[in-house]
């Protein structure tokens, strides 16, 4: 059963005025999706309802072949669609909705989740109270699954890997600024917006609340990370956690980054031996050998195994535990 735009005009809220200088219309909300038909409701409609007034909701279709365009442009006409040519994964349909946009600032909702009806006088006022509104070109807010134990933190590198911040948040986007300083998300079809915010938060730090503003859902059926696409992505996924790598080596003193770095070597050349490169494999264990000794021998010996034995060696490993997870830092569409 799908839901439309009258769904919000049945059930109307009573509207509360945003913090001054705000208004809905200064905000624009980005939706990219691929053939989620079924669930785009709940995330057009909760972007419709917010409790200031429904700010322009933007969705980008990453050519889905099950009716979206039909849909939304039906069921919900006062909503921005616009229709990539190829599919080309979250990334370049964030930057098209970004582009699209008119709002100054640009709230990221996956597809699949929704946003809390105070979700924008939240941000509202939060900025409002921000002395350094232009110097930053996006500002992350939590989410259902994210935990930040401090009310604000400007997060650096060392932070995105601690216990402290971990898990995902939301996006909001400065348009101009983000525009102006060409900070774009990952032109990849497997989403890997880990690189976008450890370089974000090299160059300008990340500021982060800890108000909930999304509420996760995990009823997506089809996520980017699972396992069925590791094995042909391998190349891909080696080459992500090698600019991830880049990115933390200047960082290495901390010792919360060095323990990633360890982690993500290992991952790396565990990617590199399923995409058949074997020398970069050992390349990844002559790094790793003074970080983890044992799992540098286990790359070694990992690269002497025919590649079947190394893929059904991955997959139960996966079985018990996640390879992506490290460092905690926002991924991707799910």
């Amino acid at each position: 059963m799908y839901v439309s735009g009258n769904a919000i005009a049945a059930h109307p809220r009573r509207q509360l005025v945003a913090p001054q200088g705000f208004t809905n219309r200064d905000f624009s909300v980005v939706i990219a999706t691929h053939n989620r038909r079924h669930l785009l409701a709940r995330a057009i409609i909760s972007a419709l309802a917010q409790d200031i007034g429904a700010p322009e909701v933007v969705v980008v279709d990453d050519a889905s072949s099950d009716g979206t365009a039909r849909y939304v442009t039906t069921a919900f006409p006062d909503v921005r669609f616009h229709r990539m040519e190829h599919q080309g994964g979250p990334g370049p349909c964030r930057n098209t909705g970004i582009e699209l946009a008119t709002g100054q600032w640009v709230v990221i909702l996956d597809d699949d989740d929704e946003l809390r009806p105070d979700a924008l006088r939240t941000i509202a006022t939060r900025l409002s109270a921000f002395a350094e509104l232009g110097r930053y070109p996006v500002f992350k807010f939590r989410r259902t699954d994210g935990v930040l134990t401090v009310p604000f933190q400007l997060s650096r590198v060392p932070d995105l890997l601690s216990k402290e911040r971990r898990g995902e948040f939301v996006s909001v986007w400065n348009r101009a600024q983000s525009l102006a300083l060409k900070c774009r998300y990952p032109e990849h079809r497997l989403g890997a917006e880990a690189p976008l915010w450890i370089e974000l938060a090299d160059r300008f730090g990340l500021p982060t609340w800890a108000d909930c503003i999304g509420i996760m859902h995990r009823d997506a059926g089809q996520w980017l990370l699972r396992l069925q696409t590791d094995i042909p992505d391998a190349r891909d996924r080696a080459e992500i956690q090698d600019s991830i790598l880049r990115l933390l080596l200047p960082h290495q003193a901390d010792p919360r980054v060095a323990a990633v770095i360890a982690e993500r070597l290992l991952i790396s050349g565990l990617y590199w031996l399923m995409a058949g490169e074997r020398r970069r494999a050992l390349q990844r264990a002559w790094m790793l050998r003074r970080r983890n000794p044992r799992g540098a021998a286990k790359l070694v010996v990992a690269a002497g195994l025919p590649r079947g034995v190394i893929v059904r060696r991955f997959r139960a490993r996966r079985d018990r535990e996640d390879l992506t997870s490290a460092p905690p830092v926002e991924t991707g569409w799910s």
